[in-house]
């Protein structure tokens, strides 16, 4: 194996430092640690330098005393070549992906770490495969005279030394396992997916999430940690007051460790945008967006760079739907023109923090029991999609009435609802945005003339069209078809505002019944356990518009 050193200082520009590369390239003999130390201190290696791998593997032992002197040395592994000799070592890859991967500009290049190799490589304290390298194990083989039960010996010995030396390492024991899947002449390939179950790969940065309380105010607080050590951070946070009226709902600061990288006051003084980077998709805005609340900073107590960005509450749903979320500064005229953190999303609770920063006010309705004769004894309300349902209807609301009713606080805007009239009937609105409708028309059926044996007529007496409708057994547990779907399911036999239309329905031995419509602003409204014996007509009524 041989060794040689380069420093790089591509990264300068990206924030991210000059890198030092020691290159190892060759076959691991018996001689190899002693020519890896030599070449540690020719070249004044310290923490952070990167020994980059290019080996078929060899002698097991050497390996892992490579991999303790990596480890005793704080190097980061990296798995590539100081020059680029192949397209894409790993079988993992489609070859049919290579015309359209970007051959990298310059080292570390594509390479391969096998057998004893790959035990080195456990040493690093920062360990890196790149997609188009090749991680592969195999069982070893132990070479030389001796008898069959000799070697047997030698293997168990060998195999709680490997089982050892994984543990000092911090990768899970069945690393062991998948080394013997296969003979000693075929590799095992592993997927990004099993190095990083086994712990062989380290996650560029970790994230934890948080509620905390300053200047005021509460927080959900999202801190990263790096593997450069760097601490970025975010704080998502209800608008205040002079923020809501100017639009926003949420505010979300972003901060960044500048690290030592650049001057923070001489970075931020020439930042011109800044770029949120989603799982699939990203934005770029200019400091003049609608998106900025306060342009970049440098913040007092930390020395981070910061950005604080506002959103209404829709528009930071769609932000927030994704597993992970990156940003950065963009300064074009410094010598470092990029810094950036990226972070792991806790999606659910963000979301569910951003929606307890809706007012109250946003939420209020009036309620209406448009039935003839039934009072409406209950009603229960859930944001939507979530757990329990919770009694709000303080007292009956009689036949022909209407009532106020106040939402709780900071409670979002889509909820679920449930009402039960007297005669047990019931009611259901799923997926309600309560910022956007004012009005909630309730009523039961009352028993009257029936129709034809087997046929309902279900009316439409909102404005909205209704482009859904399912029958169903009340004791079923599944909706069945849209009977408005149409034989192609094209949805064009919607029930428009003011029409009515007949359908059969198969009545069973107890008659009862549940009706579900689906408008064409997205909720739902349904009508529950009703005796389609007694009852002809039923009609529905979207919620009205504020």
């Amino acid at each position: 194996m041989t060794f040689s050193h380069l420093y790089d200082r591509s990264g300068i520009r990206w924030g991210q430092g000059a890198r030092d590369y020691i290159f190892a390239d060759g076959e691991i003999t018996a001689s190899t640690p002693a020519a890896l130390s030599a070449a540690l201190a020719k070249y004044h290696a310290h923490p952070g330098f990167i020994l980059v791998l290019n080996s078929p593997g060899g002698d097991l032992h050497a390996g892992m005393v490579m991999g303790r002197l990596i480890r005793q040395a704080g190097l980061w592994t990296e798995i590539g070549s100081e020059y680029p000799m192949a397209l894409g070592l790993n079988p993992n890859l489609n070859a049919s992906l290579f015309p359209y991967l970007q051959t990298p500009g310059h080292a570390p290049f594509p390479g391969y770490c096998y057998s004893s190799c790959t035990f080195a490589f456990l040493g690093g304290v920062v360990r890196i495969v790149n997609y188009t390298s090749d991680y592969g194990v195999h069982r070893f083989y132990f070479s030389g005279s001796g008898r069959p039960e000799g070697i047997r010996v030698s293997t168990e010995m060998e195999m709680a030394r490997i089982e050892h030396y994984l543990k000092e390492m911090g990768v899970d024991p069945d690393f062991a396992t998948k080394m013997v899947l296969k003979g000693r002449e075929h590799v095992s390939h592993l997927s990004e997916r099993q190095m990083e179950q086994l712990g062989i790969v380290t996650p560029f940065w970790q994230t934890t999430w948080d509620i905390r309380q300053g200047d005021g105010l509460f927080y959900y607080y999202g801190d990263t940690t790096s593997v450069n050590g760097h601490h970025d951070h975010a704080q998502l946070y209800c608008a205040l007051p002079e923020q809501r009226a100017k639009g926003y709902d949420v505010m979300l600061n972003l901060f960044v460790d500048p690290a030592g990288e650049v001057s923070p006051a001489s970075f931020t003084a020439g930042v011109e945008a800044y770029n949120l980077r989603l799982d699939n998709d990203g934005l770029v805005f200019s400091n003049h967006n609608r998106l900025i609340w306060r342009p970049a900073f440098v913040d007092g107590s930390t020395g981070r760079i910061g950005v604080i960005l506002g959103f209404k509450l829709k528009q930071f749903t769609q932000v927030m739907d994704s597993h992970y979320l990156g940003f950065m500064f963009f300064n074009p005229r410094g010598e470092v023109n990029y810094l950036g953190a990226t972070m792991t999303l806790g999606r659910k609770r963000l979301l569910s923090f951003a929606q307890h920063c809706m007012p109250r006010a946003n939420t209020d309705f009036t309620l209406s029991n448009l039935s003839a004769s039934v009072p409406l004894s209950q009603l229960s309300y859930r944001p939507a999609g979530s757990g329990q349902f919770t009694a709000l209807l303080g007292h009956p609301l009689a036949a022909g009435q209407s009532a106020k009713i106040t939402m709780p606080h900071y409670q979002g805007c889509a909820f679920d609802m449930i009402g039960r009239f007297a005669n047990q009937a019931g009611v259901g609105w799923r997926n309600v945005d309560l910022c956007v409708y004012g009005k909630i028309n309730a009523f039961a059926p009352a028993a009257g003339p029936a129709g034809a044996a087997g046929t309902v007529t279900v009316a439409n007496g909102g404005k909205a069209q209704i482009v859904g409708l399912n029958i169903s057994p009340h004791s079923s547990r599944s909706w069945g078809a849209n009977l408005l779907a149409g034989a192609n399911h094209d949805q064009q036999q919607a029930l428009a505002p003011g029409a009515s239309r007949a359908f059969e329905v198969p009545l069973n031995r107890t008659c009862q019944y549940d009706i579900r419509v689906l408008y064409d602003s997205r909720h739902s409204e349904a009508r529950m356990n009703l005796n389609l014996c007694r009852i002809g007509t039923i009609t529905f009524a979207a919620p009205a518009l504020k």
